[in-house]
């Protein structure tokens, strides 16, 4: 909010966008996946790196309005693990051990994102960074 001279109002709007990046990809990256000549890894894999990589100007954002496209579009690119990932798992295990892999899976995609940032603070307590996304929030 300080870096960028917005309101706290303004400041959830990044969080905003890229939950809707998030709604949006799978539209696209689901029935991709379904193509047999396509797969899913290959969706995985380019979803990945793109999401990674867009990591870095999203973190060296110098304006309000970069930092929200790149949001956007993170979410955008990072969205098949959770749209397609229980098709995966479903790929690989055999009904009667389905239920136990899908509720770890659950487990983790709801408990990364809520526990990631608690844990990387405790992590990095101290060591101070130009632009972290989680400034955004204080």
């Amino acid at each position: 909010m300080a870096i960028f001279g917005v309101s706290q109002v303004a400041a959830t709007l990044g969080l905003c966008l890229f939950v809707a990046g998030y709604g949006l990809g799978p539209m696209l990256f689901s029935p991709m996946s379904e193509i047999p000549q396509i797969g899913r890894n290959p969706v995985y894999l380019i979803t990945l790196a793109l999401f990674v990589a867009l990591q870095v100007p999203t973190a060296l954002a110098t304006n309000f309005g970069m930092l929200l496209a790149f949001r956007f579009i993170t979410g955008f690119f990072g969205s098949p693990v959770l749209a397609t990932g229980g098709a995966s798992l479903a790929d690989m295990y055999s009904p009667a051990k389905r239920a136990y892999a899908m509720s770890i899976w659950g487990i983790a995609a709801v408990c990364g994102p809520t526990l990631g940032p608690l844990v990387s603070t405790r992590y990095y307590a101290g060591v101070t960074r130009t632009l972290l996304i989680f400034q955004l929030n204080r």
